[in-house]
């Protein structure tokens, strides 16, 4: 019987793992590490076994007899000299094999090697937590419940046409589903029920989400009569599996991709303050999963065992895209709450790649093809959302790094510094996008319909995160000429994105944009600046057209009221410029307007009497948000 090969001497212990070291490649220097992971290679992810040597001679000639004593046992416990938290495994080390030496240095080379945040890992493992779970075993799968029943809600060829039309019309606002492999997913479904109510939460979230966007006639044609409260039907019937799934405990990637979803339609059918909680929920879900861990991309990749390379791959892809859909959310309302949940130094996913969505084009020869971002995907839109959220993420960190202002004039021109900066980078960010975002008509041939719209709702949503940016010095700029270039920022793109709205087709593509919750709060904030440019014409009357910025604002009021009936943000966004509408209009005739907050907030709650009951401010909730009675303008 032959011998085991004698390990081999060093003085160090290594933390690279053999995988990485035989193919020299970069390792995490975890057990498993994140090259045999994403090669699916975690089983066998180790590190090399070596005969911990002591150092002979000592290069330091100024050394004293007991400092010589401290650096030999420093040395020969070298897992303990180079410990770091970054650097340590999750996982117990390798085995490290010493020759005998004395007690206390035996006692210390048969110390396992434990990274300094074990403890922390094993109460979670006590805990229950699936993330910790995974790191014993990374095939975990999630374990199928019994089939379920379930009813497509719609006929099987209507349930097919929206699919179908969601794939080629609507998923490219979220882009968090892969569409070819769900449609697949269907067919097996409509012959054997799923197991996963989850997947049924997802099925009736897309559902949902094409018969809002959808034209009307379109659907009329596939013999639906489409209504707001079919909509609300099906969003209740998402959730509803939802909660069944038992998304909170049982994390499921389905259940964080219907969140995505149905925030297209929850902000529109009053449903904002629960899909700001879910989307909450959704980022704790995805850092469960590990989705902000992902790593970076590489080449040849092994997939997990009983995973086909082009599986994995587009799962991978999948899992970035939602990622990052839960970044951009929390990042782009950062101006108004002044606060995010996710910390760019927290997590190392990478943006998605853009590439085709159908697999023959998206997957060769075991990669991802990567296309040059000139050429279009599903994948575009998206993804020049991030990098606009990464300039309003970096604005935050630049404005917290030099602190509040104060009543300090000094302090308040730092931070507006810090906004022309912003200004400055998301005007960048605009030149460098693609021409089919930034021209109706690019000259790319065969590109879809809709391509065409997106020219006008990217100018739209680069307005409103240039009003979000400047929000602080806006009403300031029409009296502060150190702030002037505020007013001529805000007032230039609010102008040319409803002389853009004015030449709209009528089309099928428009009336989707149209529904877009986006879309109508981008058209109401610009109404509102160009209205308060027209309150504050008489400080301003040699710097722009008071009678064209009220002409526009009212066009943007016309486009907002032929979406109420959908939409409760078009409802009170209407109703908040006729408030203003009527103090810009008193400006006519007097010298001076009354301004009332509360005056205003009680209109808007008007109009939704008419859908949801009488409602009214309680004597407490008054005396605690309007703390002034108005003010003269």
């Amino acid at each position: 019987m032959s011998e085991s090969p004698t390990p081999r001497r060093s003085q160090r212990r290594p933390l690279s793992c053999l995988n990485c070291a035989r193919q020299k490649i970069r390792c995490s220097k975890t057990i498993p590490c994140l090259s045999c992971i994403d090669r699916g290679q975690a089983s066998s992810c180790e590190r090399e076994v070596v005969q911990i040597t002591r150092s002979g001679k000592r290069r330091r000639t100024r050394q004293t007899e007991t400092e010589r004593n401290e650096t030999d046992d420093a040395e020969s416990t070298p897992h303990l000299a180079s410990a770091s938290p970054l650097e340590d495994s999750e996982h117990l080390g390798s085995t490290v094999l010493e020759p005998p030496a004395s007690s206390k240095s035996l006692l210390y080379s048969q110390a396992p090697h434990i990274r300094s945040d074990a403890v922390v890992t094993l109460e979670f493992l006590s805990h229950g937590r699936q993330s910790i779970f995974r790191i014993g075993d990374t095939n975990l799968r999630p374990q199928p419940s019994e089939s379920i029943a379930w009813d497509l809600f719609f006929t099987t060829e209507q349930a097919h046409i929206l699919l179908d039309y969601h794939r080629d019309h609507i998923s490219w606002m979220h882009n968090v589903v892969h569409m070819p492999t769900f449609c697949s997913e269907f067919e097996e479904h409509l012959s054997n029920t799923p197991q996963e109510k989850s997947w049924v939460a997802l099925y009736y979230a897309l559902i949902c989400s094409t018969v809002y966007h959808a034209d009307e006639l379109r659907l009329l044609d596939m013999g639906i009569s489409s209504s707001i409260s079919l909509v609300q039907t099906l969003y209740d019937r998402s959730i509803q599996y939802m909660y069944e799934a038992n998304f909170m405990a049982a994390h499921r990637l389905a259940n964080v991709q219907t969140i995505c979803i149905l925030l297209q339609v929850a902000y529109n059918i009053d449903q904002a303050d629960l899909i700001s909680v879910l989307l909450s929920a959704a980022i704790r879900i995805s850092q469960s999963l590990g989705l902000h861990r992902l790593g970076p991309d590489r080449d040849n990749v092994l997939p997990p065992e009983g995973t086909t390379i082009t599986e994995y791959l587009i799962d991978r892809e999948v899992k970035k895209r939602t990622w990052w859909f839960l970044v951009r959310q929390d990042w782009l309302q950062i101006p108004f709450q002044n606060t995010f949940v996710i910390h760019a130094n927290q997590f190392n996913t990478p943006l998605p790649l853009n590439c085709h969505e159908d697999v023959s084009k998206m997957i060769q020869d075991g990669k991802v093809v990567v296309l040059p971002k000139t050429t279009f995907t599903p994948t575009s839109y998206s993804n020049e959302l991030h990098k606009v959220a990464i300039v309003i993420w970096k604005h935050q960190n630049r404005v917290c790094a030099s602190g509040h202002p104060g009543n300090s004039r000094e302090g308040v021109l730092r931070l507006y510094e810090h906004t022309m900066w912003a200004d400055a980078e998301l005007k960048s960010r605009y030149k460098e996008m693609p021409e089919f975002f930034r021209y109706r008509d690019s000259g790319e041939a065969r590109l879809p319909d809709f391509v065409k719209q997106l020219p006008s709702i990217q100018l739209l949503s680069f307005a409103h995160k240039t009003h979000t940016v400047h929000r602080y010095f806006q009403l300031q700029s029409f009296g502060d000429r150190a702030f002037a270039f505020t007013q001529q920022s805000c007032l230039a793109i609010s102008q040319i994105c409803i002389k853009d709205l004015e030449s709209w087709p009528r089309d099928t593509a428009s009336s989707i944009a149209m529904k877009m919750w986006t879309v109508i709060t981008h058209i109401i904030t610009c109404c509102v600046n160009l209205t308060f440019s027209s309150i504050f014409r008489k400080e301003n009357t040699l710097l722009y057209d008071a009678i064209e910025m009220q002409r526009l604002a009212r066009v943007g009021r016309a486009t907002v009221r032929s979406v109420e009936c959908w939409s409760s943000i078009a409802r009170r966004g209407g109703a908040l410029l006729d408030a203003l509408f009527e103090i810009d209009d008193s400006l006519c005739y007097s010298d001076q307007a009354y301004f009332s907050m509360e005056e205003i907030i009680r209109k808007v709650l008007k109009v939704d009497e008419k859908f949801h009951g009488s409602f009214s401010f309680a004597p407490e909730l008054v005396e605690s948000y309007f703390e002034f009675d108005g003010d003269w303008i």
